[in-house]
């Protein structure tokens, strides 16, 4: 067989993945769970975050596992030793972007306002109820940081009414920032 099936992990939806020393690490939502996968199939959760999703993932330069979450903002780092530290949590929801180069990790984040809508016409007694809410996000803004290895953090980019959906640097020095719903990429030149 040229495809199959490698491993069925219990979430709703994997979101992103990376391999370190023959292990694949896989983020998932609804329920936010870091998997560390084995080659066979057979896969362990390495942390349960507090947020919904684990949005995004890449590696440092010393192997360490970095990802970002939705709802909180948070950035967390997984050591060789399944330590976990949090690196920095911003005011934006969601993580969507995680990129090295050399120390620095650039950080592209969305922030949304986020409706509740309710349907007062729903019959009460279908099993799903007005508990079960419709969400809807709509993009407020988003924002590109660089975090360096000391820890300081640097606004580099921001937009409104646009989300950031992933974050490239080219040749050392240009930035590019892929956004939605308008379909625009952005060049920043932070690296000269």
């Amino acid at each position: 067989d040229i495809v199959k099936s490698f491993v069925k992990l219990p979430c709703e939806s994997v979101w992103d993945m990376v391999e370190r020393e023959s292990m694949v690490y896989a983020s998932c939502g609804s329920n936010g769970k870091l998997f560390e996968i084995k080659g066979g199939g057979s896969f362990s959760t390495i942390f349960d975050a507090k947020e919904s999703n684990i949005t995004v993932l890449t590696k440092d330069n010393k192997g360490n596992i970095v990802f970002g979450t939705y709802p909180t903002g948070t950035v967390y780092s997984v050591d060789n030793n399944k330590k976990i530290k949090v690196l920095i949590q911003i005011e934006e929801n969601e993580i969507t972007s995680l990129f090295y180069n050399q120390d620095t990790l650039f950080i592209g984040a969305n922030k949304y306002k986020i409706n509740l809508q309710v349907d007062e016409n729903k019959d009460k007694t279908d099993p799903v109820t007005n508990a079960e809410k419709a969400l809807e996000k709509k993009p407020e803004s988003f924002s590109v940081y660089s975090l360096d290895k000391n820890g300081k953090r640097e606004l580099i980019l921001f937009g409104d009414k646009e989300y950031v959906t992933d974050i490239q640097v080219e040749n050392n020095k240009d930035i590019f920032v892929t956004t939605g719903p308008k379909g625009r990429i952005y060049k920043v030149n932070f690296l000269s």
